[in-house]
């Protein structure tokens, strides 16, 4: 079975494009200079092409771009192969790519293959490890959700990681909290969830000052003073805490 696999574009570029595309001006959308490139061919009549390569192929014949990062695989070794040379090729592309995406080549052979109610049984994703980088955590902020949970809040000295600057993360909620050991001064890894929001992966305890006291959650609501009461595990450890205020 011969397989074709593309670089795949990050949440990034892919929500910079919608957000161009939503805009009202259209001097705006000109100067950020979107492009066109062909992946996909969507639905197709009379579809005389044996295989996907074929039909870009075809396309580069009619003046329409494709990915030229494109490579056709004669076996799932090639593919392995070509998925672990891209991961440090990647790095020195003008936009972000956050893994790749392999197709069975064939036509008759993804027709044969299927899809599910959500996707096709002939192409998959492959993403690699999140990019990850170093920073403090300076502050902690409660914030109240809809539901009336408490969720923590990080702020952070600025770091760049995955095309963007970073100073706030989530902290997800208490239970994550004393479950990473998290503290105020501490000095944290972080990576963006899915490529969009930051998060503290870990501590890295051999620079944490042994003086720093653990994070202690309010026993009021920080908006309305209001008591709060604590979730618990079925081992008895906290994992949360909610506002008692129904407004």
């Amino acid at each position: 079975m011969i397989f074709i696999v593309f670089a795949r574009h990050s949440s990034t570029c892919s929500s910079a494009t919608a957000g161009t595309l939503k805009q009202l001006d259209p001097q705006v959308v000109a100067e950020r200079r979107l492009e066109f490139i062909a992946h996909g061919c969507g639905e197709l009549t009379n579809n005389t092409f044996a295989s996907h390569s074929a039909f870009l192929h075809a396309l580069r014949t009619w003046g329409i771009r494709t990915n030229p990062l494109g490579q056709t695989c004669g076996s799932i070794h090639a593919v392995w192969s070509r998925i672990q040379e891209f991961e440090n090729e990647r790095n020195d592309l003008p936009y972000a790519v956050d893994g790749v995406v392999i197709k069975v080549d064939r036509y008759d052979h993804q027709e044969s293959l299927g899809s599910t109610s959500r996707f096709p049984r002939w192409c998959i994703a492959y993403k690699y490890a999140a990019e990850q980088a170093i920073t403090k955590l300076i502050q902690v902020d409660w914030q109240v959700g809809k539901t009336g949970k408490l969720t923590p809040r990080a702020t952070m000295e600025p770091v760049f990681v995955a095309g963007t600057t970073v100073r706030h993360a989530s902290l997800h909620n208490l239970g994550e909290v004393i479950r990473k050991d998290i503290r105020v001064g501490d000095t944290v890894v972080i990576e963006k969830a899915g490529e969009i929001i930051p998060q503290v992966v870990r501590v890295i305890l051999d620079k944490r000052d042994k003086e720093t006291p653990p994070i202690v959650p309010p026993d009021v609501c920080p908006e309305c003073s209001s008591k709060v009461e604590s979730e618990h595990d079925s081992t008895g450890k906290e994992t949360g805490r909610y506002c008692t205020n129904a407004e």
